[in-house]
């Protein structure tokens, strides 16, 4: 097994901390599991795999996405 050395701002490291406290895990395994998930493939991950080979669909549903937000912004008070 190979070591480094990584350096962190403050807040971050204390947040990095916290948040294997809160998993009831090291800060080590932490890293491991953040890596891993990183690591999945488009084509491993459900629900990108399912345009793996549509990138026309996947251009056309974010273009209608996009059309749709301006024409009825988010948070817009109700009449």
């Amino acid at each position: 097994m190979t070591m480094i050395q990584v350096q962190l701002e403050e807040t971050l490291y204390a947040r990095s901390r916290q948040i294997a406290a809160q998993r009831n895990t090291t800060l080590e395994a932490l890293v491991r599991e953040f890596l891993a998930q990183l690591s999945v493939s488009s084509s491993e991950d459900p629900l990108w795999g399912m345009f793996a080979h549509e990138p026309e669909l996947l251009d056309q549903i974010v273009e209608t996405a996009l059309e749709t937000r301006s024409m009825q912004p988010w948070r817009a008070p109700h009449a």
